[in-house]
């Protein structure tokens, strides 16, 4: 079962995949805005298990980097996707149930972004809760050819 927590942004997903995983355990990962002095400087990436937390996504005006995937607005460190890649695959590996995924949007449904975490999810068969964009929730759906599911 898929478990889509859906909602606008800013509406708190983030904030009830921590409940989630505070109530049933599990592993995965979200993204924590970063605000410092009351203004909004881009977002960490956390793994909900270790707390292990890197740098993910800044402004564009923000970032001097290479490495990374631009949209209009954000730059999205790549390597960060390589490592939710490598902790989605021990958890796997480990069997560790429910997993985790904090957001999934347009640059998966354009083929990046965490697409490699989510076609093998959805291949595997494996139950697992992942927050969607009111606005993309469809589009998700029909991309990855989700057919046992339930929006939260």
């Amino acid at each position: 079962m898929i478990y889509i927590i859906s909602g606008k942004q800013n509406v708190g997903k983030t904030t009830y995949i921590k409940t989630l995983y505070e109530q049933l355990g599990g592993d995965g990962f979200i993204t924590e805005k970063i605000v410092e002095d009351l203004e909004f400087k881009g977002y960490n990436l956390k793994r909900l298990r270790t707390n292990e937390t890197h740098l993910f996504i800044v402004e564009n005006n923000e970032c001097t980097d290479n490495n990374v995937l631009k949209n209009k607005r954000f730059s999205f460190y790549k390597n960060c996707f390589e490592l939710a890649e490598n902790w989605i695959d021990e958890i796997i590996n480990e069997n560790t149930s429910p997993i985790y995924i904090d957001e999934v949007g347009k640059l998966e449904l354009n083929d990046k972004g965490f697409i490699n975490i989510l076609d093998k999810l959805v291949k595997l068969d494996l139950s697992f809760y992942v927050a969607v964009r009111d606005e993309n929730v469809d589009a998700f759906i029909k991309a990855f050819k989700v057919k046992n599911y339930k929006i939260i």
